[in-house]
C-alpha cells in the first residue's frame, strides 16, 4: 500500500492540505489580534499558524 516513509507523509499531507488554508488564517488572525491587545496567547498563534503554512507547503512540495 505505501512504498515507504514517505509516502506515508505525502499521504498525511495531501489530506491535511484541504483543512490546512483554513487553519492558518484562523491562527493567523488570532495572533495578531492577542499581539495588537498584549494577550498571553499569542505566541501559540503564532506556532500554530507556522505549522499550517508548513503543511501548505509540503503539500505543494511532495505534489
Amino acid at each position: 500500500m505505501f512504498n515507504g516513509i514517505w509516502e506515508i507523509i505525502r499521504q498525511i499531507c495531501m489530506i491535511l492540505c484541504w483543512v490546512a488554508p483554513f487553519t492558518f488564517v484562523f491562527f493567523l488572525v488570532y495572533a495578531v489580534r492577542e499581539a495588537v491587545n498584549k494577550g498571553k496567547r499569542d505566541i501559540e498563534y503564532a506556532f500554530f499558524a507556522g505549522i499550517s503554512l508548513f503543511v501548505i507547503v509540503s503539500a505543494f512540495m511532495l505534489r
